[in-house]
């Protein structure tokens, strides 16, 4: 989207390999949300300095490659896109009352750009630090949760993600 109320456009992008703490992923599928669709439709603004960016913030994965870092994903995992980021070690991420991490700063991963433009390789954010309608993104290991193909197949279980809290899948 290069900007609000806009149709999207298609583009190339170029998605870096993993830096110590993320996880390159394959999507498989992404939700469509009407969080996204506001901003194409025009009725909710986004700050300019994040545009031109990639829409989408629940997704359906696989795991393609992971930073030094990451120990608790490997290639070929299943996973979920997350925008609510989780250390899973805080006493926030370890309470199953709350999701609000005390130390992945939501706002701080959703303002790092996580693309590139093919054409003129500039910077490209993903939406809510995402960006799950582009066939590969990089994230931090801290917004994806681990899922089993054979509990919920990969294809259904987006559709759910969004109404759900991060606790319950753990």
């Amino acid at each position: 989207m290069y900007e609000i109320g806009k149709p999207l456009k298609i583009e190339n992008v170029l998605i870096d390999v993993p830096g110590e703490d993320q996880v390159r992923l394959q999507m498989v599928s992404a939700g469509l949300c009407a969080s996204d669709a506001h901003h194409v439709w025009g009725e909710q603004e986004l700050p300019a300095q994040f545009l031109p960016m990639v829409m989408g913030h629940e997704g359906a994965a696989i795991v393609e490659s992971v930073g030094a870092n990451v120990t608790s994903f490997k290639t070929g995992d299943f996973v979920l896109t997350t925008f609510m980021p989780q250390c899973r070690k805080c006493s926030v991420c370890l309470n199953p009352r709350t999701n609000l991490c005390e130390k992945e700063n939501g706002m701080a991963v959703m303002s790092q750009a996580n693309k590139k433009l093919a054409s003129n390789n500039s910077d490209i954010f993903g939406y809510c630090g995402l960006g799950t309608y582009s066939e590969f993104i990089l994230v931090r290991f801290s917004q994806i949760v681990k899922v089993s193909y054979f509990f919920m197949p990969l294809l259904v279980i987006f559709t759910f993600f969004c109404f759900y809290r991060l606790k319950i899948l753990l």
